[in-house]
């Protein structure tokens, strides 16, 4: 057979094919499930009569599909692995010199967003793959809309995805690709197209950051030879979007030495676009200390220019670059001498514009005013005109709520709001010591240690903790980035520090959010953290966990899916946390919300103890009196857990060690501490096997009589009475069988017991007290 004539044959199957699929198959009344079905069927029944269904694909290739079917080729292989094989070996057949074809074919009539090539790119021939790339750069470098390359950007981000430093292609081809490429990082293009440029640069610095810096150099002073005022845009945008990427990359471009020296022409900074992208590049650099350092070196004069521009736009550009370099006002008189930093001033720019929403569109500019705020509203005076302008505060919420999809707003307005929300910290005395030291040193200039009064900051929490943003992070959190989660715990525990807000803050969902950062996830993300915030940020959001539950009842403030003991495992690990700032107050604040679950059931004071008591037992020995004290009223809690009772009562030598220790513990000089030690040898002495084992002790014994004879606080002596009235109660008992009774009982005979019971009572008017005695002084006559 003559190839003309095999070529006409096929042509022939194929025309026949389209008749078939147009005629039947996708017919106009058909619905897009029906007609996947069908060609389903029809590709499924030539594979299994072994042909070939070349002419069936080329046919739904080269067909022109009704809008509401123009993703058909898609969905047919995205639902049936069977028939996207066979698509992927129909793609095979082609060799590189025809594969132009398909690819026409396919962005032309079939797959204009080549859904269905992007879904199986992977398993195409390593060779094809590199050529549908090439025919898409070349596609790119022709075009005359940019906005209108998706699709191909898509293809290019794609194969560069996959790529392994074992299969990078050419570095000529590489810098074929950052060439083309490069010209859609203009930020006047659209989101979606510029993220494509963001994924393919950035693998390509995972796979070879140092030829791509090269590359990027070259590229950027292309443009900047190039001196107009559509290049200076592409290399101001291409480099501010660097800074994103790689910093020190980003650093890179940015000092080479044109763009430092401005030499380019400065008419083109007439254009608003010019001076937009300009400004955006030194905000972007700011990032980084040492572009930060050059911003502020070269590019001050300019920035200052631009802020009396009569362009909104422009102005808020350049006060949020002024505001990251620290902009200091030279004095009137022209001396050296510096003003107090103007970034107060500069602040009002970002409030107005948040307040008024008036650039909300412009993403870059809103976003930039969102950025400054949150570095301005560090500052006292920022933090009162923001919280006395409810329009702010609401749109700070709103952007959490309304617009969680804009990561870094998000990150903005949380750190804004944790910014409001932040309290003095905590420290001793050591501390405030060496800062009075430092303030009589730099006497001459403004405090650096002046901190707001927590009653100020409270006031400002009660007003974010009225708004939705509990609600907003209730709904939202799962979406946020990690930055923006660990901002959210630090805003979480600042609203939970005022004990009279918690019930409220849990109420309202902060308790729940609390948790879903805390516990931990079912397996580490690509940080390697195990829980949805990093180290640093789980131990405050511990805090907050804990400072919640230290004020209100678990049982009541936890859904039925979260049961108090889910809250105790993260509790325990705060007791020695070494990622806090603040140790002994963490491990404090811990002890008190573990001594409040402690007090639900044996289900949560098991857990405790089974987690928790190799940390707890070491606290009770703690340097820290407030360390200590928590730790034995969480021991008082947990002695009426059996599992407690056996640590101090299975006459071993280490019960029998602990029981000394509990004993020593009701002589601490905290009245507070004695209570809660007697309190708990109360509890364990109404355990069975307690007698047996405390009848041994000698120091128990003469605390308990000490206590009697000396102590003047009734609730420690009922405690001590409680203890004592137990065990001679239960020696009483067990004097015929247990020699070690009839001993306790002598022993409380000869060191006349009954004598201070009758002391006690005669100076001491109380009547629970007089009415133990006089209980245990009937006893002891049977003696």
């Amino acid at each position: 057979m003559s190839e003309d004539l095999s070529k006409s044959l096929k042509d022939l199957a194929i025309e026949q094919a389209n008749d078939v699929i147009v005629a039947t198959i996708l017919k106009p009344d058909s619905t897009i499930l029906e007609s996947i079905q069908n060609v389903s069927k029809l590709l499924h029944k030539e594979l299994a009569n072994d042909e070939e269904p070349t002419g069936t694909w080329k046919a739904l290739v080269n067909f022109s599909y009704p809008k509401e079917k123009a993703d058909f080729i898609f969905h047919l292989i995205e639902k049936d692995p069977v028939v996207k094989q066979s698509f992927v070996a129909f793609v095979n057949t082609y060799e590189e010199v025809t594969l132009a074809q398909l690819y026409n074919a396919l962005l032309t009539h079939s797959d204009t967003q080549f859904k269905a090539l992007l879904l199986s790119f992977t398993t195409i021939r390593p060779d094809l793959r590199l050529k549908f790339v090439d025919l898409a750069l070349e596609s790119l470098k022709a075009a005359k809309d940019k906005s209108g390359k998706l699709t191909e950007l898509q293809l290019v981000s794609r194969y560069y995805l996959h790529l392994t430093k074992d299969t990078t292609p050419a570095p000529f081809f590489r810098s074929k690709t950052i060439s083309i490429v490069s010209v859609f990082a203009d930020r006047r293009l659209n989101h979606d197209i510029i993220s494509q440029v963001v994924m393919i640069l950035s693998k390509m610095s995972e796979l070879d950051e140092d030829t791509l810096q090269r590359d990027l150099v070259s590229v950027v002073e292309d443009y900047l030879l190039e001196d107009s005022n559509n290049s200076l845009i592409i290399a101001f945008s291409l480099t501010a979007l660097l800074f994103h990427i790689n910093q020190s990359l980003g650093f890179s471009v940015f000092t080479i030495e044109r763009l430092l020296k401005q030499d380019y022409d400065q008419n083109h900074f007439l254009s608003e676009q010019v001076v937009t992208a300009a400004l955006d590049l030194l905000s972007s650099a700011c990032v980084n200390k040492e572009s930060r350092a050059q911003v502020k070196a070269n590019f001050l004069p300019v920035v200052k220019k631009a802020l009396q521009s009569s362009k909104k736009s422009v102005v808020i550009l350049a006060a949020s670059i002024l505001v990251k370099t620290n902009y200091v006002k030279e004095m009137p008189d022209g001396n050296d001498k510096k003003e107090e930093i103007d970034i107060v001033s500069l602040s009002l720019y970002f409030e107005d514009e948040i307040a008024t929403g008036e650039n909300i569109k412009l993403k870059d500019i809103y976003g930039s005013a969102l950025e400054g705020l949150a570095y301005t509203s560090l500052l006292p005076e920022v933090k009162t005109r923001i919280i006395s302008n409810q329009s702010i505060v609401n749109a700070l919420v709103k952007i959490v709520s309304d617009h969680y999809e804009e990561n870094p707003w998000v990150f903005c307005a949380l750190s804004t709001l944790s910014n409001l929300t932040s309290y003095a910290p905590k420290i001793s005395q050591e501390q405030q010591k060496l800062n009075k030291l430092k303030d009589y040193a730099n006497r001459n200039e403004e405090s650096k240690t002046f901190a707001e009064p927590d009653s100020v900051v409270a006031s400002r929490c009660k007003v974010i903790l009225n708004t939705s943003i509990l609600d907003a992070l209730s709904q939202h959190c799962p979406r946020l980035t990690l930055s923006s989660r660990n901002t959210a715990a630090v805003l979480l525990r600042n609203l939970a520090s005022e004990k009279k807000d918690r019930a409220v803050f849990a109420q309202k969902g902060g308790l729940t959010v609390l948790l879903y950062l805390i516990l931990p996830t079912d397996k580490p993300d690509h940080y390697g953290n195990k829980h949805r915030v990093d180290n640093k940020h789980l131990n405050i959001a511990l805090s907050g966990l804990a400072r919640t539950l230290i004020s209100i009842d678990p049982s009541l403030a936890l859904s039925s899916k979260l049961t108090p003991t889910v809250t105790v495992n993260p509790l325990v690990s705060q007791l020695q946390n070494e990622s806090s700032d603040v140790p002994l107050l963490d491990t404090f604040e811990a002890l008190l919300a573990l001594t409040n679950i402690a007090s639900i059931d044996d289900a949560c004071r098991n857990l405790i103890i089974r987690s928790g008591w190799a940390k707890i037992e070491l606290l009770t020995t703690s340097s820290n009196a407030m360390v200590q004290r928590a730790t034995v009223e969480l021991l008082c809690n947990l002695a009426a857990s059996p599992l407690c009772a056996e640590k101090y009562l299975d006459d071993t030598a280490a019960s029998n060690s602990r029981l000394e220790i509990l004993a020593a513990l009701t002589d601490l000089d905290d009245p507070t501490a004695r209570t809660a030690a007697t309190g708990a040898l109360a509890m364990l002495s109404e355990w069975g096997p307690a007698p047996g084992v405390m009848y041994k002790s000698k120091r128990l014994l003469d605390r308990l009589l000490t206590i009697i004879t000396e102590e003047t606080s009734n609730d420690i002596l009922i405690r001590a009475l409680v203890v004592v009235q137990n065990l001679v109660v239960s020696s009483l008992a067990d004097r015929a069988k247990n020699p070690k009774a009839e001993a306790f009982l002598q022993e409380l005979k000869t060191r006349n017991l009954d004598s201070s019971l009758k002391q006690l009572v005669e100076k001491n008017k109380d009547v629970d007290i007089a009415g133990i005695c006089s209980e245990v002084s009937k006893s002891l006559s049977a003696v």
